[in-house]
């Protein structure tokens, strides 16, 4: 059986038998695609610092958001310790915090709140 159908199959099955969405099997999917063809090798052959690198690569590289980070950080984290039940001491390193952002639109609370600190000239 060719590698890359073989490890498709088991990581397609394996997504579904633990419930996960169909996005999410997409994006863990190419998440492991893409580690492949970056590393050039089975990912069962992959080394702690092919991941690094890999990483390393699409944060400084190619400036992909921690977000975008963290999901195919989960992906690839996934199959190593579902499909190939290995555990990778880069995964204890890799963190991608979740960036704080200003929402959209402020709740009535937060809008009170704003509105609360205002001091007009005559306070003074």
């Amino acid at each position: 059986m060719n590698f890359e159908n073989d490890w498709y199959r088991k990581m397609e099955e394996t997504l579904q038998l633990n419930g996960k969405a169909k996005q999410t099997q997409k994006v863990y999917l190419r998440s492991i695609r893409q580690l492949q063809e970056y590393c050039g090798k089975p990912v069962e052959k992959l080394t702690n610092n092919d991941i690094k690198n890999y990483f390393l690569y699409k944060k400084n590289d190619i400036k992909w958001s921690n977000v975008t980070l963290n999901i195919h950080y989960c992906g690839i984290k996934f199959y190593f310790d579902k499909i190939l039940d290995k555990n990778m001491e880069i995964f204890k390193m890799l963190k991608f915090p979740q960036e704080e952002k200003l929402p959209s639109v402020l709740s009535i609370e937060e809008v009170k709140e704003v509105l609360s600190k205002i001091r007009f000239f005559r306070d003074y």
